[in-house]
């Protein structure tokens, strides 16, 4: 070990008798400093600055180490804060099961904790078997989270029988997709026996419901009396009770509005699909022969069969294209 060198008035070092002994030195130069006691400042405290430095070429060329398994490290600062700087790495670890770790900050508008990799990516893992084994919180009722990504896009995997999740109990739900294709926003069932519903309030509109593609509104629950329909029912698929005789009145067609009509019962009534104003063209498939669509009426049949359907596209002011399916002759009418 290299002997001690000073000069000059400096500090205090007690002793292991309690004794404060005067070091008098601008600097103290050792290859190790062992303190068996308390190290403290002067009386009265310090006005100059504490400079713990090393030359060695070595990872823990500086080490700061309480040994005891009971002991501890405690850093405290004013205003100034603690800032620490390295070119290389920084790895802060604990190996404790039996308490949480935590960075804080108390912060205020404009003065946030920032976490980030200019160059590199940003890994955030945890291992805990729990549902919310990760939790981002924006806990403030006016606060909000906000996702940027650039052309690498955002991409959410779950592995197994688990669902991904998107509400807003007040609030609205988007899917945007701005792209210049025709799948610019794509909602898939990749399973051959799933499914895809989307369900609306009684107010909402739908969309027209094709091929395992169920898409319900509160008013398309099913019609069993006269209904006069808007466009805002565009898009609802609509269950039609025959157990009485009554009409269903079609709005004004337009570009875009649809409406799907099928036979729920075998009621001997006939249930009217009437679009006054408005004239029929298309193709109905009655019972394996094709029937043009004709008029502006189309009658299901007092004997039709459940499962009949019939739906209405609107192609300009005037005109609906019409098309379906029925499993009996005459089960489906024009006039």
């Amino acid at each position: 070990m290299s002997n001690i060198a000073y000069t000059g008035a400096r500090g205090n070092v007690r002793g292991s008798a309690g004794i404060d002994r005067n070091i008098n030195a601008e600097r103290i130069q050792c290859q190790q400093l062992f303190v068996t006691e308390n190290l403290i400042s002067p009386p009265g405290g310090s006005t100059g600055q504490a400079l713990l430095s090393s030359s060695l070429a070595a990872a823990n060329a500086v080490l700061i180490e309480a040994n005891n398994v009971a002991g501890g490290i405690d850093i405290n600062a004013g205003t100034a804060g603690i800032a620490v700087d390295t070119t290389g790495g920084i790895s802060v670890d604990s190996s404790s099961v039996a308490v949480a770790s935590n960075i804080t900050t108390v912060g205020a508008a404009g003065f946030d904790l920032s976490i980030g990799s200019t160059a590199g990516s940003l890994n955030l893992t945890a291992g805990e078997a729990a549902v919310n084994a990760i939790v981002i919180d924006a806990s403030n009722a006016a606060g909000g989270i906000d996702i940027d990504a650039g052309t690498g896009g955002i991409a959410m995997n779950v592995t197994g029988a688990a669902d991904i999740a998107a509400v807003s109990s007040l609030g609205s739900v988007v899917l945007s997709g701005g792209e210049v294709v025709a799948d610019a926003v794509q909602v898939t069932a990749s399973n051959t026996a799933g499914g895809v519903t989307i369900t609306s309030g009684a107010t909402g509109t739908g969309t027209l419901a094709v091929n395992g593609l169920v898409v319900r509104t509160a008013t398309a629950a099913g019609i069993g009396a006269a209904r006069v329909l808007t466009a805002a029912d565009s898009g609802g698929f609509f269950e039609v009770d025959k157990t009485g005789v009554y009409a269903i009145t079609l709005p004004t067609p337009a570009q875009g509005i649809s409406f799907t009509f099928m036979v729920l019962d075998t009621g001997a009534n006939i249930v009217t699909i009437t679009s006054p104003g408005a004239f029929n063209f298309g193709i109905v498939d009655v019972n394996n022969v094709n029937l043009a669509s004709t008029g502006t009426n189309v009658l299901l049949a007092s004997a039709g069969s459940v499962g009949d359907w019939v739906h209405y596209q609107g192609i300009d002011a005037t005109h609906y294209l019409v098309t379906g399916a029925c499993i009996a002759a005459a089960d489906i009418t024009f006039t």
